[in-house]
């Protein structure tokens, strides 16, 4: 049996748990060499050492995802481009974004609704909502926890304070950016770091709105 519909299985039953479903799958499994094409992990370290790099890769449900081409929790869904090396998220259908292994950077796909120009209180809720779930599904509590301080920091840098709504402000691309790079090398999110991609994640959702030429004028 593919062990993809395996897992689709185990979904109406019980809640998936990725640690224990990748600790049952055999060494000599060939799956497993997708993940080392993935992370271009090197081919001649077996044993311990291999094992100890792929613990490395803290989110298991990613893991998961590149071994079978995909994986689902809910409302989030992980699709894998495995000879590109790109990871797809979507919320409810909706493509929000794609991780670069290449370039080791998330790219946001649906920036009219999940990057600060929201039409509805409805929509900004959802958005959060898409965020927070995703970064606490894919990446855990203690993930969640240290990219909380630092959006926390990241607003009252930007703003003064931090507040309620971010994304009914303006911002000039420039303050954001640098603001970004401040907290990036204070809290040393950069690519490559574990939690990287989370940051990047929450800054998607919950951005605020940049002021542009034609802003500008509606301003004056």
């Amino acid at each position: 049996m593919d062990e993809r519909f395996k897992l689709k299985g185990l979904e109406g039953e019980e809640k998936i748990k990725p640690h224990a479903y990748l600790k049952s799958i055999s060494n000599s499994d060939i799956r497993w060499e997708r993940v080392v094409h993935f992370w271009q992990l090197p081919l001649d370290k077996k044993g311990w050492l291999f094992d100890l790099l792929l613990r490395k890769l803290r989110s298991k449900q990613v893991m998961v995802a590149i071994l079978n081409g995909q994986y689902w929790d809910g409302n989030i869904e992980i699709n894998v481009d495995l000879q590109e090396r790109i990871i797809n998220f979507s919320y409810r259908g909706t493509n929000i974004g794609k991780f670069h292994q290449k370039l080791m950077t998330f790219v946001p796909v649906h920036a009219d609704i999940f990057e600060g120009t929201y039409s509805t209180v409805g929509q900004r809720k959802s958005a959060k909502s898409a965020v927070k779930e995703i970064v606490q599904t894919i990446f855990g509590d203690s993930a969640a926890d240290r990219i909380s301080l630092a959006y926390k920091e990241f607003l009252v840098l930007l703003f003064g304070s931090i507040p309620r709504q971010p994304s009914d402000l303006l911002v000039s691309r420039e303050a954001y950016i640098n603001t970004m790079n401040i907290i990036e090398e204070k809290y040393r999110l950069e690519a490559g770091d574990a939690d990287f991609l989370e940051w990047r994640l929450t800054l998607l959702g919950r951005s605020p709105m940049f002021v542009n030429e034609k802003t500008k004028e509606e301003l004056r």
